[in-house]
């Protein structure tokens, strides 16, 4: 397959896939930590019922989850504009058409170790320059995704179509760069939301959130760590002249009527 194709392919996937994650976390996510919450408007088949029942069909939360009074606690019913939006409790009734307001919601994954939840990271991995000024921040971020894709394709330029392996890891690193590249040209910040944690002396410990641009880096780079531990030149000049032939058969050989 010509590795433009490929590339093509392998960054569709990967962007789109990101960009759609994102857009369901900032959907269904909410954190009152970033002041990001989310909008439901009640159907008629949930009239009468308790947020509580409604909830546990709606966004699976069941009473007994460890979170579910600290979601129940963060649900408001938007006010008409003349009184303020109203805190819900677990057996608030509701109505037909209102509008629910989540200011709270993570999703627990697998207990204890993997969840989803809403975050906002304004600097690059384990929050490096978040504290700086977005007039730094984002345009030190946006050119250098720009020099760092425009390296990226110079690398692959040089690659032949027989060189599956490599055009697909520096294709993954190119679709990572544009989903978070798009982030900070809309947002200023880019959409985290897979919290890895483990529990240990007593506290949890958490990796630094991500998102599926951030996989398909990782994935492009170790791919990368691994071919040049193991591949013998990796990326190769451009092919060489061919070798002079032999000097003597170069030279053109004397008529031996000549003379």
């Amino acid at each position: 397959m010509n590795k433009y194709l490929l590339l093509l392919l392998i960054a569709v996937f990967g962007v789109t896939a990101d960009l759609v994650t994102k857009q369901l976390a900032i959907d269904h996510l909410a954190s009152p930590y970033w002041d990001h919450t989310f909008v439901r408007i009640v159907p008629a088949e949930a009239d009468g019922k308790t947020l509580e029942s409604w909830a546990a069909a709606e966004f699976g939360v069941t009473a007994d989850a460890e979170d579910a009074h600290t979601f129940y606690m963060n649900t408001f019913a938007l006010g008409d504009g003349t009184r303020e939006p109203q805190r819900l409790n677990a057996g608030s009734e509701l109505k037909s058409g209102e509008k629910l307001q989540f200011r709270y919601r993570e999703i627990e994954v697998v207990p204890g170790f993997w969840r989803h939840i809403y975050v906002r990271n304004p600097g690059a991995a384990w929050g490096m320059f978040s504290k700086q000024s977005e007039s730094f921040r984002i345009p030190f971020f946006i050119t250098v995704s720009i020099v760092a894709m425009g390296f990226v394709m110079s690398i692959f330029r040089k690659l032949r179509d027989d060189q599956t392996l490599l055009i697909v890891t520096l294709s993954f690193i190119v679709a990572g760069a544009i989903g978070n590249f798009v982030d900070r040209m809309r947002f200023g910040y880019v959409v985290d939301f897979i919290d890895w944690y483990v529990t240990w002396g007593g506290r949890d410990r958490h990796w630094p959130t991500f998102n599926v641009a951030d996989i398909c880096i990782s994935c492009g780079v170790t791919l990368m760590i691994v071919q040049s531990l193991f591949v013998k030149d990796l990326i190769p000049e451009t092919n060489a002249a061919e070798p002079a032939k032999d000097a003597c058969a170069a030279e053109p050989k004397s008529d031996p009527r000549e003379g």
